[in-house]
């Protein structure tokens, strides 16, 4: 039995340097098959946007690796 079950990983801010991170040790430490780790892009997924949101309520996501962030600060 895998550790993390069938269930889909949802990483937000996939695109930049923790997110890449965390797709690169699920897929090569844990072996989660690509399809099962959604990573949207920032114009997909505004996590502000409800909507965009609640577009996720169907894929079976059990794991939220929140990693989106502001970056551009003093």
């Amino acid at each position: 039995m895998e550790i993390f079950g069938t269930k889909t990983f949802l990483i937000t801010g996939a695109n930049g340097m923790l997110g890449r991170a965390f797709r690169e040790v699920l897929r090569e430490t844990f072996a989660i098959p690509p399809e099962r780790i959604l990573c949207p892009s920032h114009q997909d997924l505004d996590v502000l946007n409800q909507a965009q949101v609640r577009s996720l309520e169907s894929k079976d996501i059990g794991y939220v690796l929140h990693c989106a962030a502001y970056t551009n600060v003093d």
